[in-house]
């Protein structure tokens, strides 16, 4: 069974957005659109309480879904959480944030995800910025630097859409467990730990498994849990693709 099964469905959310955003980027975009648009109710689907307590969507809602992209596609937890969602007409307005390599499949992923659940896709965006595992020394450090004006340009335009948008279907990409063991062991304390617990306060799993979001090593106040690569090649291959200058994707 996925995780949280079971968990109540609580009251409709006319005007819900749900982020899973263990390092903050997706957080910064939920913010901010509840900043501009007051109608908004936020809901974190990031940590094992959040994603159990989280309210479902009911028929006729609108929702917008705020996550990462993980090795080209939608977070596994999200997933969990997203097929246990009931068949329900919700019109669906998905941003993928990402570290500024690739912007991958998740956006076809997610609709995927959503509509076979009964929902409409009536918008999507990809935005990027800062990498996850920018706290690994090598790794270039972005800021939330996006288009405020054209993302917001975008929001008013699909939210209160009826249509739905064609994305096409997914393809193959390589597993996330697959491809973050490959990247990196699970972070370790190292010296310098207090036992504050920081770290499992924001671990996405509640401790059970470790998806190499980095949000551990970016929570510990004294540097002591740190996120190191197996080899030369994650470091390559993402200073490769930061390289080069990305812009934000926008379908309506």
């Amino acid at each position: 069974m996925a995780e949280g099964a079971g968990a109540a469905i609580g009251p409709t959310v006319a005007e819900g957005l749900w982020y899973f955003s263990p390092t903050g980027t997706g957080r910064a975009v939920a913010e901010g659109l509840e900043e501009r648009f007051p109608g908004l109710t936020l809901h974190g689907l990031t940590t094992p309480e959040e994603r159990a307590g989280a309210p479902r969507p009911e028929a006729g809602d609108r929702g917008t879904l705020i996550f990462p992209v993980y090795a080209n596609g939608v977070p596994e937890l999200l997933l969990d959480w997203l097929e246990e969602l009931p068949v329900r007409p919700v019109r669906w307005v998905l941003i993928a944030v990402y570290g500024s390599v690739n912007r991958g499949q998740a956006l076809e992923e997610c609709a995927r995800a959503v509509t076979e659940k009964g929902g409409t896709v009536v918008g999507a965006a990809a935005l990027p910025g800062p990498h996850c595992y920018d706290c690994v020394p090598g790794v270039p450090k972005r800021t939330n630097a996006w288009d405020w004006l054209a993302l917001e340009a975008f929001y008013r335009d699909v939210k209160e859409r009826e249509r739905g948008i064609c994305l096409p279907p997914p393809g193959a990409h390589v597993p996330q467990r697959l491809m973050a063991w490959l990247c990196a062991p699970p972070p370790k304390r190292g010296a310098g730990c207090t036992g504050c617990g920081s770290c499992a306060a924001v671990c996405p799993t509640g401790g059970r498994g470790c998806i190499r979001c980095g949000a551990c090593a970016r929570a510990c106040p004294t540097g002591a849990k740190r996120l190191v690569f197996r080899t030369p090649l994650p470091l390559w291959y993402i200073r490769r693709g930061m390289a080069e200058e990305k812009t934000a994707f926008f379908q309506k």
